[in-house]
């Protein structure tokens, strides 16, 4: 019997593309333990600080879901950076497994903490890594050489626990062919930051005219208020991004006929499982979108 891993993740803060890759990366597990108050799936269990951290070092299989986490965006990150080194290699000692799914790491990452980063990513027993910034050649020689659990693969999008992928997968498959909607992520920040930066504006959108429905996932109370003119002539369902929705904002995703964002983590996931997707220019994430493609 798979025994509950704890999971650490940018999940349960407000952020729906987190959460869902949170879904995405727990699937094959019935409950997970969580850092108190980051807690999706009713199912996971809360642990309180130090509870966590001693989890974190004892449990069979800790799992880190999604999420810039070397980055340095402030003093405490060099002790996160420096723990989670510390914790992975502990775990490689004593035989446990630690998996980095969907893990991304910014271009700007200064050779310290790059130097930091690839000898925890090495040490653990998985790494699907998000981003092409310090992946490549190096990690491809030094993880052959090292250690040989360490399955990479680097340059790709999300790959995820295989199993449960494939259940994802078929339920795709088992969609229902005549369902005709499309899921729109619309960002007021990243709106915002476009006007600030005089960005140009993205190309006219135009949506099939046998898409009836549009499920717009609203993050910041003023999504819902972003109304493109794409979206006129639609059935519009706007779906709240919460605890209670999580589920049925994925069940939306996986079995939309066509994603439009101004969102990272929804051209992550429609890339992923092969969705038709239409990018905003609005963000600059977007525009590099094509950089991490499978």
């Amino acid at each position: 019997m798979t025994q509950t891993p704890v999971c650490y993740g940018y999940q349960g803060k407000g952020n729906v593309g987190d959460n869902l890759m949170f879904l995405l990366n727990t699937a094959g597990f019935d409950a997970v333990y969580v850092k108190k108050g980051r807690r999706v799936r009713p199912g996971d269990i809360e642990l309180g600080t130090l509870a966590y951290l001693w989890k974190s070092v004892v449990a069979d299989q800790l799992i880190f879901s999604g999420g810039n986490i070397f980055n340095v965006d402030r003093p405490r990150s060099v002790v996160k950076i420096v723990g989670f080194y510390l914790l992975v290699h502990l775990r490689r000692l004593t035989g446990k497994t630690t998996s980095f799914r969907s893990i991304g790491v910014n271009k700007n990452t200064p050779p310290f903490v790059r130097s930091i980063a690839i000898r925890t990513i090495l040490a653990a027993s998985h790494a699907h890594l998000r981003e092409t910034s310090i992946t490549s050649t190096a990690l491809w020689q030094r993880s052959a050489d090292r250690h040989h659990r360490v399955e990479f693969a680097p340059d790709i999008v999300f790959t995820g626990d295989l199993d449960a992928v494939d259940q994802i997968n078929g339920y795709r498959d088992a969609a229902p062919p005549g369902d005709s909607h499309a899921v729109y992520f619309p960002s007021i920040v990243a709106r915002r930051e476009a006007a600030q930066q005089a960005a140009a504006e993205p190309e006219d959108i135009a949506l099939p005219d046998d898409i009836t429905t549009v499920y717009v996932i609203v993050q910041a109370v003023e999504d819902a208020d972003i109304a493109p003119a794409f979206l006129a002539g639609k059935d519009v369902v706007h779906v709240h991004s919460g605890v209670d929705t999580i589920d049925r904002i994925l069940d939306h995703v996986l079995t939309a006929r066509l994603v439009v964002t101004e969102r990272y983590h929804g051209a992550i996931l429609a890339k992923r499982f092969g969705i038709p997707m239409i990018t905003s220019n609005y963000s600059e994430k977007l525009r590099d979108i094509e950089m991490i493609a499978p």
